[in-house]
């Protein structure tokens, strides 16, 4: 396989869980981990690190790793781990759950992440 065949088949993007996933249950992330995700990076593929957790409980994050970005808050908000900085989110209120906002999703920006 050439090295022009190798580019093309590499991700363009990593999203990955954080808890449980990368983040052991006893809350360690493995150096060979950070470093296959440093390494992903350097090569020019996005990395995301997908989440429940607020942007509040994301600093051992960005120790470790020091790229990408986050979707905390289980799809709630976009977040700039390196410069501490939510780029968009979006909340609904307590309609979502009634089914009362059914036009206001409709209407919403399809780029917008959206938490009900």
């Amino acid at each position: 396989m050439s090295v022009h065949q190798d580019f093309q088949r590499r991700p363009k993007l990593i999203a990955s869980d954080l808890d449980g996933t990368i983040v052991a249950h006893y809350g360690d992330i493995t150096q060979r981990t950070i470093d296959a995700f440093r390494k992903a990076h350097e090569m020019g593929v996005h990395i995301f690190f997908v989440t429940g957790r607020p942007p509040r409980w994301m600093p051992e994050i960005k120790e470790a790793f020091g790229i990408g970005n986050a979707i905390c808050g289980n799809g709630a908000m976009l977040y700039d781990l390196h410069n501490d900085k939510v780029l968009r989110g979006m909340a609904y209120s307590s309609r979502c759950s009634t089914g009362g906002s059914k036009r206001s999703l409709a209407q919403s920006n399809p780029t917008d992440f959206i938490c009900c």
